[in-house]
């Protein structure tokens, strides 16, 4: 999707691919500063010599990366949870 300019902001969606999964997140940009979002947390860069798509990219990498990290350890719908002795 290409980004839309709002007064003075520019915003648009960001998608990466990691193996099978597509992840979906939004950036915008507003002067020098590129915001991504996903799942609720965003993260802030400078724009640099990078295109804003390419460096939204990466961000949304980073916050795939610890949104999985995040995760509980609990196990998939349908299986019971290891019980300790």
């Amino acid at each position: 999707m290409p980004p839309r300019a709002m007064a003075g902001t520019t915003a648009g969606a960001v998608q990466i691919k990691q193996g099978e999964k597509t992840f979906d997140g939004s950036f915008t940009v507003s002067g020098d500063t590129l915001t991504v979002a996903y799942l609720n947390k965003t993260r802030k860069a400078r724009l640099g010599g990078s295109a804003p798509e390419a460096l939204a990219r990466q961000l949304l990498e980073q916050l795939v990366e610890a949104a999985e990290r995040e995760k509980p350890d609990t196990p998939p719908p349908g299986i019971p949870p290891i019980r300790g002795s």
